[in-house]
């Protein structure tokens, strides 16, 4: 059997890029660019990750993950960049 797999963090797609956190306790997450002015919610996927394509984003750009919990929502840098 594969072991399960995926890549955290910001991936450079040709679409633009996918941003992957693991969160298992949180609501929701969303990633914050602050270049665009926008922010863009995760999915929740298999184990507590939770991931999204955001076709503005690109390369180098500044960005934090929102993470909203009972206590309310904490800004925070990617721990899986670069």
């Amino acid at each position: 059997m594969k072991p399960f797999s995926l890549e955290l963090g910001a991936q450079v797609r040709t679409e633009g890029v996918q941003f992957t956190v693991w969160a298992p306790f949180v609501k929701s997450v969303a990633v914050v660019l602050p270049a665009l002015g926008q922010s863009f919610n995760l999915l929740p996927t298999a184990n507590g990750y939770h991931s999204a394509l955001v076709p503005g984003a690109r390369e180098g750009m500044d960005y934090l993950y929102a993470l909203e919990s009972d206590a309310g929502v904490l800004e925070r840098p990617d721990p899986a960049s670069r």
